[in-house]
């Protein structure tokens, strides 16, 4: 009998992946990239999850609690301009030689342009 149960999807294996690394605090910024993936990790009861006003505010906590308790620092945030919001933040990890996660969202190809293309008609 083959089993039927559904594969995880992309976000769940994220969060078990987290949770299976003793994540326990999620800074972040909810975007329509990465709701699934904080409300997975909420939803789990296992960590606590830090909403932030600002993508770089996120990797910065998330850099403050690592060199606070000596584990790896986690963040997420969504797509597109928020990547570019971060990379001051994840120069200042990277120079400092402190452990980091970031956890971005990504647009498929095809549709970059779709909202514009739509303004446009």
């Amino acid at each position: 009998m083959r089993d039927t149960a559904p594969s995880p999807k992309l976000h769940q294996q994220l969060v078990q992946a987290l949770i299976a690394q003793g994540t326990s605090h999620l800074y972040g910024l909810v975007g329509d990239a990465n709701l699934f993936m904080v409300d997975a990790y909420i939803g789990t009861g296992a960590g606590r999850y830090v909403p932030c006003t600002h993508e770089a505010n996120a990797v910065l906590a998330a850099i403050g609690f690592a060199q606070a308790t000596g584990q790896t620092g986690v963040a997420t945030i969504t797509h597109g301009p928020a990547l570019t919001n971060v990379v001051t933040a994840l120069a200042e990890a990277a120079r400092g030689g402190i452990p980091l996660v970031l956890l971005c969202g990504d647009t498929a190809p095809g549709d970059l342009f779709a909202e514009a293309a739509g303004m446009l008609a």
